[in-house]
């Protein structure tokens, strides 16, 4: 059941920041750290950036779980490549399509900024 409301949350994740959508379904023109709610739960984002990649790390507030994103820069946007419910990790980024050096340095700036 967690991972059924897991999956429905992150489908609603990219509308659901506290900043401008663009028309784009899966674009954003802002990504920020901080607290926002979607539907009924409340989740806390962390994003690192490199090379015009974006990773986020993000934990549901008072809840079990959490996951890790990816987003894609274009332009002046933000484009959503995956979410999962879960770690990512330097592999997943990798398998997104990040450059390897550009995987291991954004996970190591999300776990520096995580401790």
């Amino acid at each position: 059941m967690k991972k059924i409301l897991c999956i429905a949350l992150l489908a609603s994740l990219v509308t659901a920041f506290p900043f401008q959508s663009s028309q784009a379904a899966q674009c954003v023109t802002a990504l920020h750290d901080g607290a926002r709610s979607a539907y009924s739960t409340h989740i806390r984002s962390s994003f690192v950036f490199d090379s015009g990649w974006a990773f986020e790390s993000y934990d549901f507030i008072g809840e079990d779980g959490g996951g890790q994103g990816l987003y894609r820069q274009r332009g002046s946007q933000w484009c959503l490549v995956t979410h999962d419910g879960g770690a990512l990790g330097e592999g997943g980024l990798i398998h997104a399509g990040v450059p390897r050096t550009v995987a291991h340095r954004l996970v190591q700036k999300m776990n520096a900024k995580l401790k």
